[in-house]
């Protein structure tokens, strides 16, 4: 049978974080940093493309220290470029004020838009990769518990587990009505638009019957949401300090670029 459709970026970043050579370190240590590194990262202006150009490398260079792939990483970052150009395409037309490269009066001088516009494409090669860097080397109960331990309420790191949890219940439930839709009509390439509203009220009776019957066996398992979390593994002294040092040298060049 054909992998599941649920099997997206996710997954596949999964199926090799076990190579990555980053897993010793504490899960709470590497989002507290991944975060620290979005801030940063986002807080470049529309033009500062020196800055954000160099920042967007930085996730891709510790892929190759962890041990984790930089082609996939680069490919599954690349589905996200879609709706980026779509946000970002009107910058092109729009933005027509004339920007000196290399913050030089007699330099050469581009399109506003252009400039914006890749600045806008770096912070997404930057951000989105160290996000799936982040799950690369992070197993999704790893976050919830270095999310507990790092003071976010437990009710709402549980919202987010169940919200993962269904979601991934509906995509692997959507994936088998079109697996047997296209059983039944195997002539058919794309779906009509009649069977839309059939095909959705379907999808939500199965995904709430299906997830009924996982919360009856969570209760049979002791469940109760008033229950505290789990806490991930305690960062020791000397990871917080490289971590730390880490990134004080990216404010450094932050403040620098």
């Amino acid at each position: 049978m054909n992998r599941d459709f649920s099997a997206g970026v996710l997954d596949e970043l999964s199926s090799f974080a076990e190579e990555g050579k980053a897993q010793e370190v504490a899960p709470q240590i590497k989002v507290a940093w991944t975060a620290g590194y979005l801030l940063l990262t986002v807080s470049f202006g529309r033009y500062d493309w020196i800055g954000t150009f160099v920042f967007a490398v930085i996730p891709y260079f510790f892929a190759a220290v962890t041990g984790v792939g930089i082609g996939r990483l680069v490919r599954n970052v690349a589905r996200a470029l879609p709706f980026v150009c779509c946000a970002g395409i009107g910058e092109l037309f729009l933005d027509r004020a004339s920007i000196a490269l290399w913050n030089a009066p007699d330099g050469w001088r581009i399109s506003g838009g252009v400039i914006a516009f890749a600045v806008l494409l770096a912070k997404t090669f930057g951000t989105v990769g160290a996000v799936m860097l982040l799950t690369a080397n992070l197993s999704f109960a790893g976050l919830a518990d270095a999310l507990v331990r790092l003071g976010i309420p437990c009710i709402l790191v549980l919202q987010i587990q169940l919200l993962c949890r269904y979601l991934d219940l509906a995509v692997s439930q959507f994936s088998r009505m079109m697996q047997a839709y296209h059983l039944r009509n195997p002539r058919c390439r794309r779906i009509p638009v009649k069977d839309f509203g059939m095909l959705a009220g379907q999808l939500f009776l199965r995904t709430n019957e299906r997830a009924e019957g996982i919360y009856a066996a969570m209760q049979c398992r002791l469940f109760h949401a008033g229950r505290g979390l789990s806490r991930g593994r305690a960062g020791t002294m000397r990871e917080w300090l490289g971590a730390g040092m880490l990134f004080l040298v990216l404010a450094a060049g932050r403040w620098w670029l």
